[in-house]
């Protein structure tokens, strides 16, 4: 359908920074597994302890595995959990990742 996602890179300072924008909407479900998957991933010690806690989900198909890699990542960077933020509206959907750059 020729539908083509947009991603931008820039860096400043100490944060390399990321967006994507997918222009389809997520609808309200899709966008509550998303944060619901965001946050179990938040309170794990790593991608191991999440899927031992989720290995009944029903929602376990597109597990989200990307999303919970970026939430491990970040942890072990020491970013806040407002890294990532993911929103969408009536005709995109957008996913913004700040990265903080460290030696």
């Amino acid at each position: 359908e020729d539908i083509k996602a947009e991603i931008a890179l820039w860096a400043d300072d100490d944060v390399l920074h990321v967006e994507v924008i997918n222009p389809v909407t997520m609808t309200d479900i899709e966008l509550h597994n998303v944060k619901k998957k965001l946050i179990d991933a938040e309170s794990c010690r790593d991608i191991a302890e999440y899927f031992i806690r989720n290995i009944d989900d029903p929602l376990r198909e597109g597990a989200g595995l990307g999303l919970i890699l970026i939430v491990m990542m970040l942890k072990s960077l020491g970013a806040p959990t407002e890294s990532l933020a993911i929103s969408s509206d009536m005709n995109r959907t957008t996913a913004y990742l700040r990265i903080p750059i460290v030696p």
